[in-house]
């Protein structure tokens, strides 16, 4: 399998001579008291063929363009691009396992403290999930059990070579938006936590959508997402959510209703790198200020 990213300037844990700069460049978020995620992801047909650049530092090592993988040959599906694809044979699905545990002893190297898998929003783990893009007719497509084989053999490979006591989250679309069609539901999701719970996961990060542009993306006002989180909790797995998380208060109140175990967000800490700190000020808590910038707050 080629070695890339999702684009130009992400880094991956695909090869050992990018983990050495990721070492480096990382020491001062490894090793503050705030933990770090590794999230391990597998490029599915979301995207054109990419030019990547692999880097050791700033030296550019060699440059590539990848064809994505994706569970089977044909699909109904509309590219940006005209795309040659390439339906994954039992050699193909061996060696995606085997990256994804190469992938996560690196981070465990490197010195993250949570491995996330990313089997959401259209990656190649849930194109394998969904029956909108897997027709695959042998022991990875078909019933819902084949469907989801390939997680769960990728997370018990997982579990067994990451540290005992490490947390392992997976994030899953609860559901592609597909309500007029066969497609991967907020109940599959929820019977996929609960088997996931058995193989070692500790958390399931709950998003939704992206497997396919003609989804029917229902309103998205603040915390539309938290109700999946909440119907997948009753499989008795902690749950994270998403969607539109961006005030303290809003998150709080997430956990505090026991809505999920763990609100998450992406764009506000985007548009507020310290998001964090400010946060807990205004919740009444001392937010984790580096020494250096005390002065600056």
């Amino acid at each position: 399998m080629p070695v890339f990213a999702i684009g130009l300037g992400d880094t991956t844990f695909q090869q050992d001579v990018l983990v050495s700069s990721v070492s480096s460049n990382a020491t001062g978020y490894l090793n503050s008291t705030q933990p770090v995620t590794a999230t391990i992801q597998a490029k599915g047909y979301q995207g054109e063929s990419i030019p990547v650049e692999l880097r050791k530092g700033d030296e550019i090592i060699d440059t590539q363009t990848i064809q994505p993988e994706i569970p089977n040959s044909l699909q109904d599906i509309t590219f940006q691009l005209p795309l040659e694809t390439e339906g994954l044979d039992a050699e193909g699905i061996e060696d995606i396992k085997q990256n994804f545990v190469d992938a996560a002893i690196r981070a465990v190297d490197v010195g993250f403290d949570i491995i996330e898998l990313h089997a959401a929003h259209g990656y190649l783990l849930h194109e394998f999930l969904s029956p909108v893009t897997n027709t695959r007719e042998d022991e990875y497509g078909g019933s819902f059990e084949n469907r989801t084989r390939l997680v769960k053999e990728i997370v018990a490979d997982v579990r067994d070579v990451i540290p005992e006591g490490m947390p392992l989250f997976v994030r899953v679309s609860a559901t592609d938006w597909f309500p007029d069609r066969e497609s991967w539901t907020v109940e599959d999701s929820t019977e996929l936590a609960g088997e996931l719970q058995s193989l070692g996961v500790d958390l399931v990060d709950v998003s939704a959508g992206a497997i396919h542009p003609d989804q029917q993306v229902p309103s998205t006002g603040p915390h539309y997402q938290v109700p999946y989180a909440e119907q997948v909790a009753e499989s008795g797995i902690p749950v994270g959510t998403v969607g539109a998380i961006t005030t303290p208060e809003g998150a709080d109140e997430i956990i505090r209703n026991g809505r999920a175990d763990l609100a998450i967000l992406g764009r506000e800490h985007l548009r507020d790198p310290y998001f964090a700190v400010h946060a807990a000020q205004e919740l009444g808590r001392d937010g984790p200020v580096p020494r250096q910038y005390h002065r600056a707050f």
